[in-house]
């Protein structure tokens, strides 16, 4: 539980030798959920890294609420969710998830990742196409963790991170801030409608990338596409996912 994070927290602080200002909070799946729930209540955490974990609950496809009895869901949804802590969270927070995640959808992802004050400016995001789900190697693996640790704890260069982002029609640009050179960009895009999330299928397309800057037309149909940028160590930094209304999609 949250509580036992908590104190587990105050009792690794505690112990000689420990700095307790370069302490963070990770956890894969439902532990990145966990994450969630005690970053929203202990600001004494130097980071926090959720790996496929998020929120909004009653909303995914893969976790049953929708099979448990609506009491229990709905006190779930009132006690528990971790979008009723997020918003707590003020340390810095990194998020990777996969576009095909069975569980951690993109809307309710997105929507988790926006709740923690601080905005963009507190956050970064690696969206990856169809990252496997597991522990072990799946969720222990990625650079982009190992970095960004090394960043609030060690010194090393950060992640890149989203600074500014639009949508101009059919248009989609990002900017990011980086202290390591971006290598390359891509448009990850979906066409896929009115089927579960896990079902879709995201196509990746390389993109125009000039210095922190990374743009692209958007295919027509397309109902949700964001920009991937990956620098010279492999990390790759994502933009916000942007849902396409059926007007715009033609």
């Amino acid at each position: 539980s949250d509580v036992a994070i908590l104190r587990g927290h105050s009792l690794l602080r505690a112990q000689p030798g420990v700095d307790s200002k370069r302490i963070g909070l990770t956890g894969i799946s439902w532990g990145g959920v966990l994450t969630n729930i005690a970053a929203g209540h202990d600001p004494r955490f130097a980071f926090a890294m959720s790996v496929y974990g998020c929120g909004f609950l009653d909303r995914s496809p893969g976790l049953g609420l929708d099979k448990v009895d609506k009491p229990h869901a709905d006190r779930w949804m009132d006690l528990w969710d971790p979008s009723r802590h997020l918003k707590g969270a003020k340390m810095p927070f990194f998020w990777i998830n996969g576009t095909n995640d069975f569980a951690f959808t993109p809307e309710i992802w997105q929507e988790s990742h926006g709740l923690p004050k601080g905005g963009r400016g507190r956050k970064t995001l690696s969206f990856q196409l169809r990252m496997p789900h597991g522990h072990g190697a799946a969720g222990e693996n990625p650079e982009e963790l190992r970095v960004f640790a090394a960043s609030h704890c060690l010194g090393e260069p950060p992640l890149a991170r989203l600074k500014r982002q639009e949508r101009k029609g059919q248009t989609i640009r990002a900017e990011f801030d980086t202290k390591v050179p971006l290598k390359t960009a891509e448009l990850l895009f979906t066409k896929d409608d009115g089927m579960p999330w896990p079902q879709r299928n995201w196509q990746a397309q390389p993109v125009p990338l000039r210095g922190t800057v990374a743009s692209s037309e958007i295919p027509p149909g397309t109902v949700a596409c964001y920009l991937n940028v990956t620098d010279t160590r492999g990390c790759v930094v994502s933009s916000e996912i942007e849902f396409l209304p059926a007007v715009v999609r033609g």
